[in-house]
């Protein structure tokens, strides 16, 4: 392989390997979407360490088709998880289906037909076939993977609109993946007509580029996926957002910054909204839309600040960790400790004795 293309592969793998921490460390919920973003990262990674290799061989050749049918079949799962869960079971069936039909061809391969041992680099990553029934039916298979990827996309397009708050910066990140499914859809059509021996450097450099937009899209998605995206969007008034008045947020800045209400140990939501007099959901919106993140969070940014200030006071030099949690609005201290981690870093007992050390 060229260097150049060497090095692109690399990078790729070592870009995969960040943005699969990243996932594990930020990603919260759901569950079953954190595996198959985790899945599509993993997928990119180990096409490309296939690629390092100047020698293939059938494991190798395994290794290949595997990593895209699971890259494109998380895809096809993380759009219907996000646009329209309701089409679960049928985007399951229909990639048991692809599964099967790969994990039938490869080990006709392996076991009924005994292909050679070694393969030359193209026919490992773009695994065309001289056969024109075969080609004919990996052409259906990817028709109807466009086809459903992009029913989910413009249903969420046409259903939701610019009034949204969180919509406003969804919008943009799902048209970013539809050119990644276009991009995608059409390399790999033009790869099936084409021959894997054709344009070979040309097809393996947009493709470590579509991995390359792909892998970014990921890393810089829309926070709120992270733990709320699934919940909002079945929700009935996910489309509708009213922004509240100037008397809404002078009573919010009143009650919550003036009179210390993020110190209350029992402070929610919920509380809040009945103090002020606002809807949940309006609230909720408001939070997020003003300072990207939950109402938890910034319930415990503020908390971490405010423990932070009395620390540094001479009277309170006195007091034990224990205390300092509670006057900050913690329960105990060991409710401290992760978002003082979180929002300051390091630990509160560190962060004393530096406070200790320098006085």
């Amino acid at each position: 392989m060229d260097f150049n293309l060497h090095y692109l592969s690399f990078t790729l793998v070592v870009l995969s390997g960040l943005t699969f921490g990243e996932l594990l460390i930020n990603f919260k919920k759901e569950s079953i979407l954190k595996f198959f973003l985790c899945l599509n990262v993993l997928s990119i990674g180990l096409y490309n360490f296939v690629e390092l290799f100047d020698f293939y061989s059938l494991i190798h050749r395994w290794m290949a088709i595997l990593s895209k049918f699971f890259m494109l079949i998380s895809v096809l799962n993380i759009l219907t998880l996000l646009y329209d869960p309701k089409l679960i079971k049928h985007t399951r069936f229909f990639s048991a289906f692809i599964f099967l039909l790969v994990l039938a061809r490869l080990s006709y391969e392996t076991f009924i037909t005994k292909a050679a041992y070694q393969y030359s680099q193209s026919e490992i990553l773009f695994i065309s076939n001289k056969s024109d029934g075969l080609n004919f039916l990996k052409l259906i298979v990817m028709l109807g993977y466009f086809s459903l990827s992009f029913k989910l996309i413009y249903g969420l397009l046409k259903k939701y609109f610019d009034n949204n708050v969180y919509f406003r910066g969804f919008k943009r990140w799902t048209i970013s993946v539809g050119i990644v499914i276009i991009l995608l859809t059409g390399f790999f059509i033009f790869s099936i007509f084409s021959g894997f021996n054709h344009f070979f450097i040309a097809k393996n450099i947009f493709l470590e580029f579509i991995f390359l937009y792909g892998l970014l899209l990921i890393l810089f998605r829309p926070r709120f996926i992270n733990s709320h995206f699934i919940n909002l969007l079945t929700k009935k008034d996910f489309s509708q957002y009213n922004e509240l008045d100037a008397a809404s947020i002078d009573e919010i800045n009143e009650v919550f910054y003036n009179k210390f209400y993020y110190l209350n140990p029992e402070a929610s939501l919920v509380n809040l909204a009945k103090m002020t007099n606002i809807s949940n959901d309006d609230l909720y919106n408001y939070f997020y839309l003003h300072y990207q993140m939950t109402f938890s969070d910034l319930v415990n940014k503020y908390r971490v600040q405010y423990f932070v200030s009395i620390v540094v006071l001479p009277q309170n030099a006195n007091y034990t960790i224990d205390a300092l949690a509670k006057m900050s609005g913690f329960t105990s201290r060991n409710h401290l400790y992760k978002p003082f981690r979180k929002f300051h870093g390091g630990i509160p007992s560190d962060f004393i004795d530096t406070i200790k050390h320098s006085s």
